[in-house]
């Protein structure tokens, strides 16, 4: 796999995660703009060829910065979680979800404003809510730790209380066979 920078001083890209996808593909995300001769705005789906999927997120920019988290989901869609404030131009703050063809879905955390802070992580639970660790300390403007818990929605879970609230960053997250965070 070639990952570049659009930046013809630099060198520096940076894959940050792989996921399988849709059967024998793969999902890239990371740090760079072309991913095999192919635009690529930090996310890309891959053929079983490793050559990009062209009908991917087809014309559109991706994410401005850095995607840390890939997080597949079984209807095809995936859930992002990154550095990055926009995706296609259109501000998600730092986590978005994604259909199947790479899209960002309008339906996911509507009118929200996100996290406030990078997101490094995103898990599901065994009910589907959305589990992300980050640098945040806010999501949608409400006071949240370094690890939250959304709805399957997107928007945030009132019912979670944060295991993390002093600061700090959570580089990941996880569930106990109990569901427990």
């Amino acid at each position: 796999m070639d990952a570049r920078s659009s930046d013809p001083l630099s060198n520096f890209w940076l894959v940050r995660a792989l996921a399988a996808h849709d059967g024998a593909k793969i999902l890239v995300g990371g740090y760079y703009d072309f991913i095999n001769g192919a635009p690529a705005g930090g996310v890309s789906r891959l053929l079983p060829t490793s050559t990009p999927d062209a009908t991917y997120n087809p014309g559109g920019q991706g994410a401005n910065s850095m995607v840390d988290a890939l997080e597949p989901l079984s209807d095809g869609r995936t859930l992002i979680g990154g550095s990055f404030s926009r995706y296609n131009g259109r501000a998600v703050g730092y986590v978005t979800r994604l259909n199947a063809d790479g899209t960002p879905d309008p339906t996911f955390n509507p009118g929200g404003t996100g996290a406030d802070g990078q997101v490094l992580d995103i898990q599901r639970d065994r009910q589907d809510r959305i589990l992300l660790a980050g640098s945040f300390r806010h999501y949608n403007g409400q006071p949240v730790g370094a690890v939250t818990r959304l709805l399957p929605d997107g928007t945030l879970d009132p019912t979670f209380a944060a295991p993390m609230t002093n600061g700090g960053v959570a580089f990941s997250v996880a569930t106990d066979a109990a569901g427990n965070v």
